[in-house]
């Protein structure tokens, strides 16, 4: 952390808590300006928060992808082993099909969003 204000690591706590509560990177920006009048300081603050939030959310949006993408595929499978046993697979077919694409998408949301 290349930060230059002996105040940095205050603002930089400030901003954490800031962007779990709401993740509006130009108020928290201005909120650290008010409070340390040095625009460099709090563009750099702001920054280093960003990358934490989206990694945490590329991170979370990344394991909820595979695992939509095993349950899409299981669901296929079963689906395929119960069509020629003439047993009932609507549960199988319709259930993990539901659910991989709810976390697929949900995923994805959390990947791009």
């Amino acid at each position: 952390m290349h930060l230059k204000d002996e105040h940095a690591d205050e603002l930089y706590l400030l901003a954490k808590q800031m962007v779990e509560r709401n993740p509006d990177f130009a108020y928290i920006r201005e909120s650290l300006f008010e409070k340390c009048k040095n625009r460099e300081l709090a563009n750099e603050i702001v920054d280093q928060v960003r990358m934490v939030y989206y990694g945490k959310k590329r991170k979370s949006g990344l394991v909820k992808l595979g695992l939509g993408c095993v349950l899409l595929v299981v669901g296929f499978v079963l689906t395929v082993l119960n069509f020629y046993s003439n047993e009932s697979f609507t549960l199988v077919m319709y259930g993990f099909t539901t659910f991989g694409l709810l976390l697929l998408f949900w995923g994805l949301y959390d990947l791009f969003g």
